[in-house]
């Protein structure tokens, strides 16, 4: 028996596409046209309507030009901003290019200086954010002199340098290490080059390690007087002291490769958060305005961040905040009382944030407060979807500050005992040499004598005058 589908036959649809008639094609055509007509009938009204009140056409469309053009700038502005302050970073010498180096990697405007070429080929920069002062053989050995000599030589090519990478930035970051010879003997100078600029000027100055040698403490000393006194004068806006002596302490469960990398990331990391999460939208903002008034608080600068699991305990933040101004601060020996103004932001990812109490953030306010002997504080909190649940990064930062007393006394103590123990060591070396010759010149004039004794008793020595008597030269003389 046959299939039933065998029986039936299925009509292949054909679909084919219809053309339009004459009559079709002229209505669409005088449709077009009406449209077109009634057009250019409106720009003509608005065109006579301009011209009556008096104005002119083209003025009003070059205006709108712009006034387009400035709304979408104004957007673009809004859309990409990411910090608060705008901040052109020049690092100088090797430590100063590699915390340059960092920022740049965040996203900064950022350009380094060197006398030593070995040292700039290793910033991963491109080579038109590099300058090379020449005028040594490649670095300056730790000479302060020799640094500021060559600075002063080629002022003019660091001041347009500098120029270019502070280009439409808001504010200037000078970062140096103290202990080399390019960074300190330089930075003060750079300070002041860069005051004619008439922006705000953050300097980041990074203390040596205590295992350092006296040269570097010297350095560190003479370098950080000279920024204390144009933080003093208010050439410089914040005077940021960071401490390697300190991070050596917060690092010691890290390895010597490691430690610097880590030791730099410490360094820029709070100032990345402060400046980025300030320029954030949130109910309980530290907004960019407060942020800059701390960042440019005057005198010396310090900062530090901590993370806390305690967040909802009681006095788990106000804890956290305390042991942040003790113990995790990037630099020690401050008098925090002494704070003008400063604050502290709570990061923590939305959950956390959420559920932290109020109370607990007000207490650690209050603790602040106290510390700094009621300074003017300021305040943010923000939701971060990138951090796990369950911690909060506390950072903080204090302007206004002076010098860290026990540091600068702990410094010149090491400093003199260093050049103490040199010169013992110097002295040593030189009556070493001494007494070396004394032995050198006995052991010789005895040599001579036995030399000459040997002499004496050969054939030769005999035959000139030796221990017999009559001999040639006795003869000759006898007859003179």
């Amino acid at each position: 028996m046959a299939d039933e589908k065998d029986n039936v036959q299925v009509e292949e649809l054909k679909i084919t596409k219809r053309k339009k008639t004459s009559d079709e094609i002229e209505k669409e055509n005088a449709d077009l046209m009406e449209a077109f007509a009634q057009g250019k009938e409106g720009e003509g009204a608005e065109k006579k309507d301009e011209e009556q009140k008096g104005l002119d056409p083209d003025v009003l469309a070059k205006l709108k030009a712009k006034t387009k053009k400035k709304e979408e700038k104004v957007a673009d502005l809004v859309d990409q901003k990411e910090v608060s302050i705008n901040m052109g970073i020049v690092g100088i010498g090797q430590a100063g290019s590699r915390l340059a180096e960092l920022f740049h990697q965040n996203g900064y405007d950022a350009g380094v200086i060197n006398t030593s070429p070995q040292d700039l080929d290793a910033i991963d920069l491109l080579p038109n954010q590099k300058l090379l002062l020449e005028g040594s053989l490649g670095g300056t050995g730790k000479d302060r002199d020799l640094s500021a000599a060559i600075f002063e030589e080629n002022e003019d090519q660091v001041r347009g340098f500098v120029e270019k990478v502070i280009e439409g930035n808001d504010m200037i970051g000078l970062c140096s290490s103290s202990g080399g010879g390019t960074g300190s003997g330089s930075i003060s100078l750079l300070c002041k080059l860069v005051s004619e600029l008439e922006l705000p000027i953050a300097v980041i100055f990074v203390l040596p390690k205590k295992s350092e040698g006296a040269a570097n403490k010297k350095n560190a000393l003479e370098a950080l007087s000279e920024l204390s006194s144009l933080a003093a004068h208010g050439i410089i806006d914040s005077l940021m002291v960071v401490d390697n002596a300190r991070l050596e302490v917060l690092l010691s469960h890290v390895g010597h490769g490691k430690f610097w990398s880590m030791a730099n990331q410490m360094i820029v990391d709070p100032l990345i958060l402060l400046n980025h999460f300030t320029a954030t939208s949130t109910s309980d903002a530290m907004d960019p305005s407060d942020f800059g008034k701390i960042l440019t608080g005057g005198g010396v600068t310090i900062y530090g961040v901590l993370e806390s699991e305690d967040y909802m305990d009681e006095t788990g933040l106000a804890e956290a905040v305390l042991e942040t101004l003790s113990d995790n601060m990037l630099s020690e020996g401050f008098d925090l009382a002494q704070a003008t103004v400063g604050g502290a932001i709570y990061i923590g990812s939305p959950n956390t944030i959420d559920e932290i109490p109020s109370i607990n953030l007000d207490y650690a306010q209050h603790m602040v407060s106290e510390a700094t002997d009621g300074a003017d504080l300021y305040r943010g909190i923000y939701k971060d979807p990138s951090m796990p649940d369950g911690v909060v990064k506390v950072v903080s930062m204090f302007s206004g500050l002076g010098l860290p007393k026990e540091r600068v006394d702990e410094l010149q103590e090491e400093v003199e005992k260093l050049e103490k123990a040199a010169l013992e060591k110097s002295s040593k070396k030189a009556q070493n040499i001494e007494l070396e010759l004394n032995k050198n010149r006995t052991a010789s004039a005895r040599a001579s004598i036995h030399k000459k004794i040997k002499k004496k008793k050969s054939g030769f020595g005999k035959l000139q005058g030796g221990v017999r008597k009559g001999s040639l030269i006795d003869k000759r003389r006898k007859k003179k």
